[in-house]
């Protein structure tokens, strides 16, 4: 005779797998990493606006501009057109935030 009590605890395991289901990413695009390093080096002048405030890391948020500017390098002439579109604007936002960064720092 099984106990009630496992049947029960089987039971929700099995539950538990089957909503667990692995999940899987999209594949990476150019646009997925400029913006991954325009967002780290927002990050790191002081956060995005209606999010938690971090602290200021202008180092950090220096060094991911430079990773955006060796990517529009290292990708110059291999773009479409909106990705290099895109490349610009993150550029000049993440460009615009540091410099209010530092400006608030002084």
């Amino acid at each position: 005779m099984e106990d009630k009590d496992t049947d029960k605890t089987s039971g929700a395991a099995e539950e538990q797998d089957k909503s667990e289901e692995p999940i899987i990413p999209p594949n990476p695009t150019f646009s997925d990493v400029a913006r991954l390093f325009a967002i780290q080096a927002i990050i790191a002048c002081g956060g995005m606006e209606g999010s938690e405030k971090v602290e200021k890391n202008l180092e950090m948020a220096k060094y991911h501009i430079s990773l955006l500017e060796l990517l529009g390098e290292k990708t110059k002439g291999n773009l479409s057109e909106e990705e290099s579109r895109l490349l610009l604007n993150l550029l000049h936002e993440a460009r615009m935030t540091y410099l209010g960064a530092m400006k608030d720092s002084k």
